[in-house]
Order: C-alpha cells, then structure tokens, then sequence
C-alpha cells in the first residue's frame, strides 16, 4: 500500500515557514519607504503561498487517507487507495490551486470533503474569518495594485486610507495578528488530523 500523506506533516511545515516568514518581516523593520512596504507586501505573498500550499496538501492528504470524502462530496466511487498524485490531480487537474478569499476558500474545501469534515468545519469556523479575509486581500493588492484588489483591500482591512498592503501591515503589530490567527487555525487542523 502506497505511503500515506501527512497532514500533520503539512500543518508542521506551514507553521515552520510562517516562523521564518515573520522572522524576516522582524528583520525588515528598520529600513525606509518604500523598501520597508515592499518587503512587508513580499512577505504578506510569501505567507499567503505558504499557507495555499499547507491547504493543496490537506486537501490532498483527506482524499489520500479516505477516499469517501470526495465519494461523499461528488456522488462517484473511488477505489480506497489513490496515490497521493492521483489525489492532487483530482484536486488541481492540469492547473493549479487558488482560492478567492474565505469563502472561496471555503467552497472549495466542500468540493472534496463533507460539511461535517474536520478540515471544513476548522476553516469554516468564524473565529479565523477576518485573518483570512486579509491574507487574499491583502496578497491580491501586494501582488496586482489594480483597482478590483485596492477595492478588495479596503474591505477587509474597513479603511479607505491604504496606499499599499505593506504599509498597512506594518502598522500596528498588524502582520504578527494576522500570522498568529493563522497559526491557531493550522495548529486546530494539525491537532484534529488522524496522521
């Protein structure tokens, strides 16, 4: 029988990453504009691909553990042991793997796993809402500057004063908020993860 992937593994490896991700957005501190922006807007990416990575894995990881969770959500039958390519490709096709927002994020958790999943209902727990909400926005704005992510940007953050997403992550200890918030959220699913 094929290895297994962890999603505790996963979870463990996010929360590595977002250490080291904050450990730079510490080190970055004392530098001037519009440096000190642009290394907040790269590290806000860098998180936001940390974290979209952990979820192609979990997502991953819950259909190659059980295979009923995406016969449950699609109506077809899968043999009960996919490979973990096998799986991801069920997930990202010839593609790749993106999410608009919480509640795109969301929507697509309730693609390949049940409502009464763990992993859906961690996520799909309010608690983590607005952190997740930032994350896209905020990344979507360091990424694009176009006017839809501006406009996206200024939703989630609740301010029309905003001339860069890091600018507004550096004031006010507010990177740090949203990196913790995530890391409880990635330390639920680690903690209800089988393996």
């Amino acid at each position: 029988m094929p290895k297994k992937t962890s999603i505790k593994l996963a979870a463990k490896e996010y929360l590595s990453a977002s250490k080291e991700i904050r450990n730079y957005f510490d080190a970055t501190a004392g530098l001037k504009e519009p440096f000190s922006s642009w290394t907040a807007d790269h590290a806000i990416i860098r998180l936001y691909r940390e974290f979209e990575q952990m979820i192609l894995t979990v997502l991953t990881g819950a259909i190659n553990q059980d295979t009923t969770t995406i016969s449950n959500t699609t109506g077809i039958g899968f043999p009960k042991h996919l490979s973990k390519d096998v799986c991801q490709f069920l997930i990202v096709g010839d593609g790749y793997f993106d999410f608009k927002g919480r509640n795109g994020l969301i929507q697509v958790i309730k693609s390949y796993v049940p409502e009464n999943h763990y992993f859906a209902s961690t996520v799909g727990d309010k608690t983590h809402a607005k952190s997740l909400d930032l994350l896209s926005a905020l990344r979507n704005f360091a990424t694009h500057e176009s006017a839809k992510s501006k406009n996206a940007a200024y939703a989630a953050t609740g301010t029309k004063k905003l001339s860069s997403s890091g600018s507004w992550l550096r004031a006010e200890g507010r990177f740090s908020i949203i990196c913790a918030d995530l890391e409880t959220l990635v330390k639920e699913i680690e903690k209800r993860a089988p393996f």
